[in-house]
C-alpha cells in the first residue's frame, strides 16, 4: 500500500472489469472528476505566484542563504514545486475516459484501483498544501521582524506579500481538494461493496 507522501508514484495499470447491475452513479462520477480536473487546469495563480518566489529565491540566495527567514523561503518554494509536479489533471483524464458514458445492465467500469490512486494523490495534495500554509506563516513571521528591524526592509516587504497571497491562494486550494476528495472517496466505498459482488 503506497502512502500519501510518496514522491514518485506511477500511474496503475489501466484496466476495466465487467460490472452486473452496478449501482455507482458513474453520471454524478464523470461530472465531478470533470470538475475536478477542470478546476486543476484552471487553477494558475499559484502556479504563476510560485514563478515569482523561485526568481526571488534565486536573487536571494547569494545575499541571504545564512538568514533563517530565507531558509523558510526555500522550504516553502520546494514545498510548492513538488505539489505543482503532481499534475494530477493528466491522471484525472485518463480516469475520465474509462468511465461509461451509456448506463447499461452490464458494462466495463475502470477498477477500484485507479480511483484509489486519484484519492491517494488529492490527499498527497492535500497534505502539502497544509504544509505550505504552516510555512507562509513562518515565513511572514519571520520576515516581520526583518521589516520591524529596517534591515533590507523593501526586500523583506515584497517577500511578506509574496508570502501572504501564498497563503490566501493555499487555503482555498486546500478546501476545494478536501471536496473532491470527500466525495470521490464515497464511490470508493461504492466500489469495494460492487467489487465484492462481481
Amino acid at each position: 500500500m503506497f502512502s500519501w507522501n510518496e514522491k514518485y508514484l506511477p500511474f496503475p495499470p489501466i484496466c476495466t472489469y465487467k460490472a452486473v447491475n452496478s449501482n455507482i452513479d458513474f453520471n454524478y462520477l464523470l461530472s465531478l472528476c470533470t470538475e475536478c480536473q477542470d478546476y486543476l487546469d484552471n487553477n494558475k495563480h499559484l502556479e504563476a505566484e510560485y514563478l515569482v518566489l523561485s526568481r526571488i529565491v534565486y536573487r536571494m540566495k547569494q545575499k541571504f542563504r545564512t538568514s533563517k527567514d530565507f531558509k523558510t523561503l526555500e522550504k516553502l518554494c520546494k514545498c510548492l514545486r513538488v505539489y505543482l509536479d503532481i499534475n494530477l489533471s493528466f491522471h484525472l483524464m485518463r480516469f475520465i475516459e474509462l468511465i461509461p458514458t451509456n448506463i447499461e445492465k452490464e458494462m466495463y467500469i475502470p477498477s477500484k484501483n485507479l480511483l484509489d490512486y486519484i484519492l491517494i494523490r488529492l490527499l498527497s495534495m492535500k497534505k502539502l498544501l497544509e504544509k505550505v500554509s504552516v510555512n507562509c506563516v513562518q515565513a511572514a513571521h519571520l520576515y516581520s521582524f526583518r521589516i520591524k528591524s529596517g534591515q533590507f526592509w523593501k526586500v523583506a516587504f515584497c517577500v511578506y506579500s509574496l508570502v501572504s497571497r501564498i497563503d490566501v491562494l493555499t487555503k482555498h486550494s486546500e478546501k476545494e481538494v478536501s471536496r473532491f476528495y470527500e466525495k470521490l472517496k464515497e464511490f470508493s466505498k461504492g466500489y469495494s461493496v460492487n467489487e465484492n459482488n462481481k
